[in-house]
């Protein structure tokens, strides 16, 4: 693990890298593999085995969680319009719609994201048409769903 370590150091070391996450691979999860990773200054660790889709989901979070970091800077409507577009995707109680939404996620992070950006856009949309809360769910949930294409054969 040294090798990892050095070059997660390395990366806090060098004020052009120093904010670009880092997840290492470690071969076992145990308390002092824990504490080694946290003291190198990685943000997230997977032990092997680790499955594709979960190192997909934690090099997606770290990075949505620097987007949504971002959030702070906006205007008042805009940053509420995004946080509420992101409480509706997860809090949605419909498994299916969620389970769309992942397999987006998880397949096309770029499709994920352009889905919640036309989500968060047509909720500021209805937010300053002063649309009831009711509409602006439906709006947003529209363009969650806006480029999901289910093959109508297959249900």
């Amino acid at each position: 693990m040294n090798t990892g370590c050095d070059f997660v150091r390395m990366l806090r070391n060098d004020p052009k890298l120093k904010a670009v996450p880092a997840v290492m691979m470690v071969d076992k999860d145990d308390e002092a593999t824990r504490d080694r990773v946290a003291q190198c200054g990685a943000e997230r660790y997977l032990a092997d085995p680790y499955r594709r889709s979960t190192l997909i989901n934690a090099i997606s979070g770290l990075l949505n969680r620097r987007v949504e970091d971002k959030w702070r800077t906006l205007r008042p409507p805009q940053r509420q319009a995004l946080t509420n577009t992101l409480k509706l995707f997860n809090g949605i109680g419909n498994d299916d719609f969620v389970d769309i939404l992942n397999g987006v996620r998880n397949h096309d992070n770029y499709t994920y994201t352009h889905s919640m950006r036309v989500a968060t856009y047509l909720a500021l949309f209805g937010f300053n048409l002063r649309l009831p809360k009711n509409e602006q769910v439906i709006l947003a949930s529209g363009g969650l769903l806006h480029d999901v294409v289910q093959d109508v054969n297959s249900a």
